[in-house]
């Protein structure tokens, strides 16, 4: 634990050295208490001397360290939330998100970063439980901080690129490291509650959860829902990645009656889902259909959810704090527009452009292709939207 008084200063390092080249993770979790007025708190990584006890008030602690360090500060000054990457005598004055938010290039790294956009990211001033994962992976340093307790709250993750660390440490491959605070003419109560170092990689992990933005996408974005060939889950960036166990996500499809209202019946359709191997390291995964005699390799007609099972979906063993349910979707014959209508305008307009035309033609509408054959005709294509022409699907994504 840490308490940083008035007018005082506290710096605290592991007594032996650790190896600073190569791959390596420390993982933190500390927590901020009342007043929270100043002024923070580093970690830092030094090769000057295990006993320094560096500046106070803005300079965190650190400031003055000498030429070999490297720290990571955490401001809480003047109701910011805001960390940053410091090398040698410098920072973390003037950690400040509102007045330098971009790259310094005579500290060589980037601070004054807001840990808090739009108040819906990690708030140092909430009294909250948070993790702080630094990593190395030999050349790139990243820096990644979430909320313990609120598991809806936006994760922090930067990469502050590649960093020299050996040649920033004056040719050593080790360096003390800890931590270090200090306070000017106000006071508040720094806990670091656990702390680990592992030159092996990730640490531990931390609880998934679904991006806030581009978490559930269907076909690929594009507005269309005669064919429905594709979804994808992508999760905030964690240490590690995320893993999907067998039966992690489920399809629901909800019965609809004459007019495309859903009644409250369900059919378990997760059979239908082949949920492919992540392309970036266990954060985004593409899934596809086994639809067998379904043609064009889309869901059939109908109102769907994708649901994660929290219990199967794990970063480094630990589980997501709640289940996921996407929005609803829907997958229609000859909406064109996605709006959950077939109609005269677009669909019908779209439907007479393509047809009679096949795959290389100029204006083919693969979509309205509905048995893939690689053309537009009578049958089955037009039989199938006439069928469906001036239905809906009426129903709150």
């Amino acid at each position: 634990m840490m308490n940083t008084n008035n007018d005082t200063t506290t710096s605290a390092y592991s007594v032996d050295k650790v190896k600073i080249t190569g791959k390596w993770v420390t993982q933190f979790d500390f927590q901020m208490g009342a007043p929270f007025t100043a002024d923070g708190f580093a970690f830092a990584i030094q090769n000057n001397s295990n006993t320094f006890v560096g500046g106070g008030g803005g300079g965190g602690g650190y400031d003055g360290i000498g030429a070999k360090a490297l720290g990571i500060g955490f401001d809480t000054y003047n109701n910011h939330s805001s960390t940053g990457a410091f090398k040698g005598n410098n920072g973390p004055t003037s950690n400040d998100e509102t007045n330098d938010p971009t790259l310094n290039p005579g500290l060589g790294f980037n601070h004054g970063l807001n840990l808090n956009p739009n108040a819906s990211g990690v708030d140092l001033h909430n009294a909250r439980k948070l993790r702080a994962i630094i990593s190395y992976d030999g050349t790139n340093l990243s820096e990644y901080v979430v909320d313990l307790e609120n598991g809806n709250r936006v994760v922090f993750n930067y990469n502050y690129g590649a960093v020299d660390l050996q040649a920033l440490m004056g040719g050593s491959d080790t360096a003390w490291v800890g931590f270090t605070s200090a306070t000017g003419g106000a006071n508040e109560q720094v806990d670091i509650l656990a702390w680990t170092w592992s030159n092996q990689g990730v640490v531990s992990g931390v609880a998934p959860t679904v991006a806030t933005t581009g978490g559930f996408v269907v076909n690929n974005g594009a507005a269309q829902r005669s064919m429905l060939t594709n979804l994808s889950v992508k999760f905030d960036t964690v240490p590690g990645g995320v893993a999907l166990a067998a039966g992690a996500v489920k399809l629901t499809q909800f019965t609809t009656d004459a007019s495309g209202n859903p009644t409250g019946a369900t059919t378990d359709q997760s059979s239908l889902l082949v949920v492919g191997a992540s392309t970036d390291g266990g954060q985004t995964f593409p899934i596809t259909f086994n639809t067998g005699a379904n043609v064009g390799n889309s869901l059939p007609d109908g109102i769907y959810q994708i649901t994660l099972d929290k219990t199967k979906v794990t970063n480094n063993g630990v589980p997501m704090a709640a289940d996921y349910a996407s929005p609803k979707f829907h997958r229609l014959f000859g909406d064109s527009s996605g709006d959950g209508a077939v109609s005269s305008v677009p669909d019908y307009q779209q439907f007479r452009a393509t047809f009679g035309k096949a795959q290389g033609d100029a204006g083919f509408n693969p979509f309205f292709d509905y048995n893939g054959d690689g053309a537009v005709n009578s049958v089955p294509d037009y039989q199938q939207f006439r069928n469906r022409f001036g239905k809906a699907f009426n129903y709150t994504p």
